[in-house]
């Protein structure tokens, strides 16, 4: 439990919490001067947390809200991007999605992460303030595998942070899928060996930060993967492309020349940065059908 404690911090402040608003009042298009003052405080609360100077971010908080502020888990972030802005009664209060650039732990490995941050913003004596909602009030929460649904019937208490009853993902669950973060769509390719040829193997990342796949391999005369390494995005597929030719000059084995079909078997292995896998893909060779 203590991994994954790690890898999901407390839900609050730091991941932004998710809350309701009327979709009967939202509008459009906000007056410019209302829009350029919420992106200037939301930009200026967020860049103390790239500074990592929280209590100057407590200048921007609501009065009803600072003991959230003060109880949450406070992640420095390494920088923040303004998404969407979604405005409601009458341009006085603004839901705020912010990507940020932070890192997860698990398993002793480090996992980049872009992280939606969901912040609530309402206008106090003509500034904009960060606020957040009643528990109440509150359905869901942000966390890095996506909306966390709070369990029914917890209506008590206000939007304390660490709430217990907040449901989080399974240990076993997260760990499987940090386990198969990255997949492939095959396992075995077949050459034959008296002829040139390439074959596709497509490869996901289906973790929420960024993976690094190498392809090592040796001792397949004529047998090449490109590109032999791939950084893939959160949910990025790429083509790795395995190639073989039987003139290549480092092919030497005379009996290979002589019989194609008798080639040795190989085997590539995939390996991946920061989950530690190690995705291994056989390599045969095969009498064609006549």
């Amino acid at each position: 439990m203590s991994n994954l404690l790690r890898i999901i911090p407390a839900i609050g402040l730091a991941i932004g919490i998710l809350g309701a608003q009327d979709p009967g009042a939202v509008f459009e298009k906000a007056p410019p001067d209302v829009d350029a003052a919420l992106r200037a405080r939301v930009n200026e609360f967020y860049g103390d947390f790239v500074a990592g100077k929280f209590r100057k971010a407590d200048a921007l908080v609501a009065e009803d809200s600072k003991d959230t502020f003060f109880a949450a888990e406070k992640r420095q972030y390494k920088s923040c991007t303004i998404g969407t802005v979604t405005y409601s009664e009458n341009y006085t209060k603004a839901k705020v999605v912010t990507t940020c650039d932070t890192e997860y732990f698990f398993a002793a490995n480090r996992f980049p992460v872009k992280l939606p941050v969901v912040s609530l913003w309402r206008i106090q004596d003509g500034q904009w303030f960060w606020y957040v909602l009643p528990l109440s009030e509150q359905d869901t929460y942000n966390s890095p595998f996506g909306p966390v649904r709070r369990p029914k019937g917890d209506q008590t208490g206000s939007a304390a942070p660490d709430a217990p009853a907040v449901s989080i993902p399974d240990p076993a669950a997260v760990l499987a899928q940090v386990k198969n973060g990255v997949r492939i769509d095959r396992t075995t390719v077949d050459f034959n060996g008296a002829k040139a040829s390439k074959e596709e193997i497509h490869v996901k990342n289906t973790l929420p930060g960024r993976a690094t796949v190498i392809a090592e391999y040796s001792g397949i005369p004529g047998f090449s993967v490109t590109p032999p390494k791939a950084e893939l995005s959160a949910g990025q597929e790429v083509t790795m492309t395995f190639a073989f030719d039987p003139k290549d000059p480092k092919v030497t084995c005379k009996e290979c020349l002589a019989n194609p079909q008798n080639r040795p078997a190989g085997t590539v292995t995939l390996r991946v940065d920061p989950t530690g896998q190690a995705l291994p893909v056989l390599i045969k060779f095969v009498t064609p059908r006549s």
